[in-house]
């Protein structure tokens, strides 16, 4: 059987191994919580990027809108001239005739 130091020095040696696994399991797990804390922060600044993103390209189609409008608006002037002026065409044309006839008749 072993002598009371003995098995008090075995328990100590025992105690000494847990105590330093303990420290090394500890340094590994602020390590990796330090570790998160880098990541957790860059995806918070990812998600509030992303969010100005968003905004920018809402913006950016409403714009888009606003302009398409006005295009359409552009492209369209050239067809009402163009149907102002056969309006007035056919319609001085049109006076012509009847006036013409009018004249005719009265005579």
């Amino acid at each position: 059987m072993q002598s009371v130091e003995a098995r008090l020095h075995n328990i100590e040696k025992r105690l000494t191994d847990v105590e330093s696994r303990f420290d090394e399991r500890s340094k590994t797990l602020f390590n990796r919580t330090e570790e998160l804390s880098v990541f957790t922060k860059a995806i918070t600044d990812l998600t509030g990027t992303v969010r100005e993103l968003a905004y920018r390209m809402t913006q950016a189609e409403k714009s888009f809108d606003a302009l398409k409008s006005k295009v359409y608006l552009i492209e369209g002037a050239p067809g009402k001239r163009w149907q102002t002026v056969t309006t007035a065409i056919i319609t001085a044309v049109t006076s012509g005739v009847i006036g013409f006839f009018i004249a005719r008749f009265l005579q």
